[in-house]
């Protein structure tokens, strides 16, 4: 039976590992200021483009897809369907920062923004699904960031366009909440 000390243990010595691994190959490589840029150039964007009018909601849908996108990427990381080669800190082994935080957050949050009435909010998040799937899982995979183990890019299309839905069906019923409740005297 194994101890939790023996656990504890074992993670040190992985920290450790990383931490090598992280100074040796990662810090400085072409992926690594990739990922620098992925993770400050959307942001940069956004700041300069965002409706700030509508800023609060725009904000939820951001917020909403870096939780769920941090704990799904945490998730397949851990059931290993997928591991990174590459990551901007030695701490972030089970998820993409860039990805979690700027690159998918700040494109639903434009798809929300310009794409205001459901018709074109569904074909605009599925070819985003299909655009975030291939194209960007096939980017990162080619730069050699992604590597896919139990995963195939098909099977994050729909979850992709699922939570976009997910997050403009949350936001508007707020909005449509908050609207009709009015101001409390």
């Amino acid at each position: 039976m194994i101890s939790e000390q023996e656990l504890m243990n074992a993670k040190e010595h992985t920290a450790i590992l990383l931490k090598q691994y992280w100074h040796e190959q990662v810090v400085n490589t072409p992926q690594w200021w990739f990922l620098l840029i992925s993770l400050i150039l959307p942001w940069i964007v956004w700041f300069f483009l965002v409706d700030r009018n509508r800023l609060l909601p725009i904000t939820f849908v951001g917020l909403f897809f870096m939780f769920v996108s941090s704990f799904l990427d945490q998730l397949g990381n851990s059931l290993n369907y997928w591991r990174y080669s590459y990551m901007l800190t030695p701490l972030e082994k089970e998820e993409l920062i860039p990805t979690n935080l700027a690159l998918i957050p700040v494109v639903y949050m434009f798809l929300y923004q310009y794409l205001k009435k459901w018709k074109s909010y569904i074909i605009g998040s599925l070819c985003i699904a299909l655009f975030n799937s291939y194209i960007g899982g096939i980017v990162f995979t080619w730069f050699g960031i992604y590597h896919l183990l139990e995963w195939k890019y098909i099977f994050s299309v729909p979850i992709y366009f699922v939570l976009a839905l997910l997050a403009k069906y949350i936001v508007d019923t707020f909005q449509r909440l908050h609207q009709t409740a009015g101001p409390k005297e």
